[in-house]
């Protein structure tokens, strides 16, 4: 409809993969429109979602970012990639369908996180928190 696709037309696009349990086709619609000049990032949201539906990870190239807490190794087992190594699955950085942008993954496992861009990977050092101050850790790989 007129009224919701005049929400596209918006410049920068974060979609939860929670969407994609739903209607991928929408998420494609936008990703393939805004591929050419415009920036799309997609939380990967939890690890169901990237093994039950794992045949809507065609999206994945057209996203310029993509963040992952804790769903490495689903990705890696789904995919038949055979390693739990995150600096290995990171590199879903470089399935960029437009190539008119930058392409970054964030993963974050627990104390592990990791951050490709365009292929390249750095670990980056998490500075732990006592025990005792941690209220929720809820989301908290999310605001990495």
């Amino acid at each position: 409809r007129p009224e919701n696709w005049a929400m596209v037309e918006k410049e920068y696009y974060y979609i939860a993969g929670f969407c994609l349990t739903v209607s991928a086709e929408s998420i494609q619609l936008v990703a393939e429109h805004a591929a050419a000049n415009k920036v799309v990032s997609m939380n990967l949201s939890a690890p169901f979602i990237c093994e039950f539906f794992k045949d809507r990870h065609d999206v994945l190239p057209y996203m310029d970012s993509v963040y992952g807490n804790a769903v490495a190794s689903t990705i890696s087992r789904v995919h038949g990639w055979e390693t739990d190594n995150v600096e290995d699955i990171a590199y879903i950085s470089q399935w960029t369908a437009s190539g008119a942008h930058y392409s970054i993954t964030v993963i974050t496992q627990g104390a592990d996180p990791v951050v490709a861009e365009d292929g390249k990977v750095t670990l980056c050092t998490v500075i732990p928190m006592p025990v005792y101050r941690l209220v929720d850790t809820n989301g908290a790989g999310d605001a990495s």
